[in-house]
Formats: C-alpha cells, structure tokens, sequence
C-alpha cells in the first residue's frame, strides 16, 4: 500500500482578490488524486507555528514567529 500526502495552507485563501475557496482547492486535488488511482484516508488539520523573519526583520533585529493553519489531504492506494 501507498500513502501520500497534499499540504493546504489556510492562509492562502483569506485574501479578498482570492478567487478559488478552500472547498474549490480540496474538491480539485481529491478530482485529480482520484483519476490517479488514489483514495482519499482523510484531512487532518495541522497548527504550526513558524518563523515569519523577513529580511528587513533580520536586519532590524526583529523576531516573530506566525501560526498558521494546515490541513493535510491522505491518500493512499494498494
């Protein structure tokens, strides 16, 4: 059996200009996974915390870290 894993990161559709929703990202990764042989096991939402220096925050000597959330798609096939 084979697993396979598709990362959605939250933060790339909470902008207004953005046309595809979540919902349009899942329904066409799972369309395009299916054609290839794949079976979805599930969606697990996932919360990381990761560091969001920039270049002028390195030069300024600032430090923050940012927390996103990401849902990752399962897919497997015998």
């Amino acid at each position: 059996m084979q697993y396979k894993t598709i990362q959605v990161d939250h933060y790339r559709f909470t902008h207004k200009n953005q046309t595809m929703s979540i919902a349009d990202v899942y329904e066409n990764e799972i369309n395009t996974m299916s054609s290839q042989g794949w079976k979805l096991l599930g969606i697990h939402t996932v919360d990381v915390n990761r560091d969001a220096t920039g270049c002028w925050d390195a030069f300024w000597g600032k430090s923050k870290t940012s927390h996103i959330v990401v849902d990752v798609l399962v897919f497997f096939r015998d």
